[in-house]
């Protein structure tokens, strides 16, 4: 398990320096099933889950969450991920059609259902693709300065 461990931290470092290395996501990807297969817990399916998103593989991801749900659904760390999830989604060109959908209407309840959250929830009706909702989701606005 040590070794899984150890694995699982450089892969992640090297996922830090560049998002984008396949090699590394890879790796990351089998130690999490390995760590999954001796231990099937929470954090070893969340990073399994983590590992398939980043790939995008977002059935397997989307599975993997289901069993961190299983395991502790009220964690706030679950909450968090899968919220992440969703976005990756919508921002992604992979994203299956249903997939996209499921994630859209997660999106726009989580924007209805969230108090800080509500003023901003006019958005997903003026978004009418996903192309524009990930303009109005991941485009950086400046604040002013003081």
């Amino acid at each position: 398990m040590k070794r899984l461990l150890n694995s699982g931290i450089d892969t992640g470092e090297r996922l830090c320096f560049n998002p984008l290395n396949t090699d590394a996501i890879h790796g990351l990807i089998e130690v999490s099933r390995e760590a999954v297969a001796v231990n099937p817990s929470f954090d070893n399916h969340l990073m399994l889950a983590g590992a398939y998103q980043l790939q995008p593989d977002f059935e397997h991801a989307r599975r993997e969450y289901q069993e961190c749900y299983k395991l502790n659904r009220n964690s706030p760390v679950l909450a968090q991920a899968r919220r992440s999830f969703h976005y990756a989604v919508v921002s992604s060109s992979q994203a299956s059609q249903p997939m996209l959908a499921e994630s859209m209407q997660k999106i726009e309840e989580q924007l209805r259902n969230t108090p800080a959250m509500r003023s901003c929830s006019g958005f997903m009706e003026e978004a009418k693709s996903s192309k524009e909702t990930e303009k109005v989701l991941f485009t950086p606005t400046r604040l002013p300065q003081p």
